[in-house]
């Protein structure tokens, strides 16, 4: 058994010596443009595919941050016809930094240990990495079959010695944010298009509209949470009101807050304005129209 075990680093040995690339990459994605990883709850990427032919290379991305401990694994390679079907994968992170990952010591629910080995040990790669400041950002996996090669440079060569399922799971990736868009009424009541001056001392009203799965008393009103302006990101936040009144007649409470108005940094051409906020870990988003008059200058 150990003979077996060199020769499959013999195969992936005699790779990276040099075998003459083989064409494209025929699987999910190329290096160029791979596939995005979806991110689902709990920050956990898992997708299934199947290397079709020995020459076949999937090529997957997704994004980190620093201080994140991600988790690279393969799982279910076993479960096709060939149950002895070798994946490995190839690590590029943001600073572009190359890493291949053969095989695992490490039995989890996904894999099948090998029998007669003198240590434990499956064909499916499991790696775990930190994620720096440097290395924080977009990273690219690539998954074969054990013997197809892919270099520093994201370009396959070689033939893999098998083909079959998998399934790659990536853990600890950052939680998406999910963004709820809301409606907003600037200057409510007046039942006509917001004109303001944007060098105008003083606040400026803008109801956030109650709706069906959203109820405005759930935006946290603070400065750093809840903004607007010409791009929604402006810290013009003065306060709103404790009591909540229904501004357009659908017999839903709104929430009247009140923003500076030379902080929202409206321009004379700015025909929209926005309200970005949070409410229960979500991130709620609205637009609404206006024209800018500018000031008049005294004779």
């Amino acid at each position: 058994m150990k003979t077996q075990l060199t020769i499959r680093r013999t195969i992936l040995a005699m790779a990276i010596a040099g075998l003459a690339a083989s064409g494209s990459a025929l699987g999910a994605g190329t290096f160029g443009v791979p596939e995005p990883l979806p991110v689902g709850d709990g920050g956990v990427a898992t997708i299934t595919g199947t290397i079709g032919t020995t020459t076949a290379v999937d090529f997957y991305s997704f994004t980190t941050k620093a201080g994140n401990e991600i988790t690279i694994d393969i799982d279910g390679s076993h479960l096709g016809t060939n149950p002895q079907h070798d994946v490995i994968v190839y690590v590029f992170d943001a600073a572009g930094t190359w890493t291949p990952v053969n095989d695992s010591t490490t039995v989890d629910p996904g894999s099948q240990q090998l029998e007669g080995f003198p240590i434990v040990y499956t064909l499916d790669p499991s790696v775990t990495f930190g994620v720096t400041t440097a290395t924080a950002g977009t990273w690219i996996v690539a998954v074969a079959s054990n013997g197809r090669f892919v270099n520093s440079s994201g370009t396959p060569s070689g033939f893999g010695d098998s083909t079959g399922p998998y399934t790659l799971i990536v853990s600890g990736l950052p939680v998406p944010v999910t963004m709820q868009p809301i409606d907003i009424d600037i200057k409510p009541g007046s039942n006509e298009l917001s004109v303001l001056n944007p060098k105008s001392k003083g606040v400026l009203p803008v109801a956030l509209l109650g709706a069906e799965g959203f109820n405005p008393f759930d935006v946290e009103a603070n400065v750093e949470n809840l903004r607007f302006g010409k791009t929604g990101d402006e810290k013009s936040f003065v306060r709103c009101l404790k009591d909540g009144r229904d501004v357009n007649g659908d017999g839903k409470v709104d929430r009247i807050c009140h923003f500076d108005n030379e902080k929202a940094e409206f321009i004379k051409t700015s025909t929209t304005a926005k309200v970005k906020g949070k409410a229960k870990g979500k991130t709620v988003q609205g637009t609404g129209f206006l024209k800018v008059v500018p000031q008049k200058h005294k004779d």
